[in-house]
């Protein structure tokens, strides 16, 4: 798809039909000389796209190997002061310019690997989710993201539906994003989760003393009175998505 006027993309050429078949991390300090160096493949655009995700929250620029309509290969760089910063008002893949070829289904290659590759692959890509989750979560307290964008039940219900209409593909792995998206909610040290208990037992290790159960208590409320805070934040976001458009 021809990436808008205004974007990082269309600046440096990237043509309708130009095909990302390579990737390469640019170091902080990359000029413009010439990139040396393997491209790591890029085999699909949900990898493309959590790459890219990556790259921008991570604030570090890239190199990517294209392939235009007539087979020819061709390097655009993407380098670290140009990327789009990441605020609550801004779309950053707008901003890059780099979209998907709309293909129906049924015209869709299939990534076929073996076992160790197919876990290799997964590790990969969990490891990317969680880390740019992680910065889109941190994003709350510096604010460059906004609590509007959060969730609720609606959207998640909308997600899954859409992805199960695409085929079983995208509606597993939109079930692996959902789990890793809640085991990362899950370690955030508030009391009523997991990561409030590992604060308690990093205090006691640090103190050399257990909280008072009747500490522990007051906290817990003061944590079951955040997350019901944050659900009903989350539903309220999906009313105004969904209701008041």
């Amino acid at each position: 798809q021809a990436p808008p006027e205004q974007s990082i993309a269309a600046k440096l050429g990237v043509a309708a039909g130009d095909q990302v078949i390579g990737w390469q991390s640019l170091s902080s300090d990359y000029s413009g000389a010439p990139i040396l160096g393997e491209f790591d493949p890029v085999p699909s655009w949900n990898a493309l796209r959590w790459r890219l995700l990556d790259a921008v929250t991570g604030e570090q620029g890239f190199a990517l190997e294209m392939r235009d309509a007539s087979g020819g290969r061709h390097i655009k760089s993407f380098r670290q002061g140009d990327l789009p910063q990441v605020t609550p008002e801004s779309d950053p893949l707008k901003a890059l310019g780099l979209f998907p070829q709309i293909t129906p289904p049924s015209e869709w290659n299939q990534l076929k690997l073996g076992p160790i590759d197919a876990l290799s692959f997964a590790s990969q890509r969990v490891y990317v989710i969680t880390k740019v989750s992680m910065r889109l979560m941190l994003g709350l307290l510096t604010g460059k993201t906004t609590l509007k964008q959060l969730g609720g039940p609606l959207s998640i219900a909308d997600m899954a539906g859409k992805s199960a209409q695409v085929g079983w593909q995208p509606f597993v792995a939109f079930l692996a994003l959902m789990s890793i998206s809640i085991g990362l909610l899950n370690l955030v040290p508030l009391p009523m989760l997991d990561g409030g208990q590992l604060l308690y037992d990093a205090w006691e290790l640090v103190a050399g003393k257990r909280i008072t159960l009747s500490l522990q208590e007051k906290l817990q409320k003061v944590g079951f009175l955040l997350l019901i805070a944050l659900s009903l934040l989350a539903l309220f976001n999906d009313l105004q998505r969904y209701l008041l458009p």
